[in-house]
């Protein structure tokens, strides 16, 4: 393993710590508390703060801000500075105690139902897109 290896996994594990530990933090079960009020129609102790930027990421966190080259530690990076960032606005977004590790499937064929999923782009960057649907007419069943 290389030096620029073992740094990338140091600061991936540092941000990963900050978020366990806002995870912990006392306020994280008033967090979850007010959410699950929320979504129970139930009134909570005053309304969540909930900031989602979506497109405005790329302003608020450049990639270019981004240490990490190696692709799955950038997304970790990425979605550990996400948290930290919202953290630090006191968005209400919960902190999961856990951290999700996504199932890779690797089947062959890739399109595992036999239909080819085909997608409609916009051209814009960051654009639309609709799905293309595989039967458009009684003559594809």
């Amino acid at each position: 393993m290389t030096n620029l290896q073992q740094n990338e996994r140091a600061l991936v594990r540092e941000l990963g710590l900050k978020v366990a530990e806002i995870a912990h933090e006392p306020r994280m079960q008033g967090i979850m508390q007010r959410w699950r009020d929320v979504n129970a129609l139930r009134k909570p102790d005053r309304a969540p703060v909930w900031c989602k930027p979506v497109r405005c990421w790329l302003e608020i966190l450049p990639p270019d801000t981004l240490v990490c080259t190696d692709p799955w530690l950038k997304s970790l990076e990425y979605s550990f500075r996400q948290i930290l960032h919202k953290r630090d606005i006191d968005d209400d977004t919960p902190v999961e105690p856990y951290f999700k590790v996504e199932a890779i499937f690797d089947v062959e064929p890739s399109n595992y139902w036999g239909v080819d999923i085909k997608r409609h782009l916009s051209g814009e960057d960051g654009g639309a897109w609709a799905y293309e649907p595989p039967l458009k007419s009684s003559e594809d069943y």
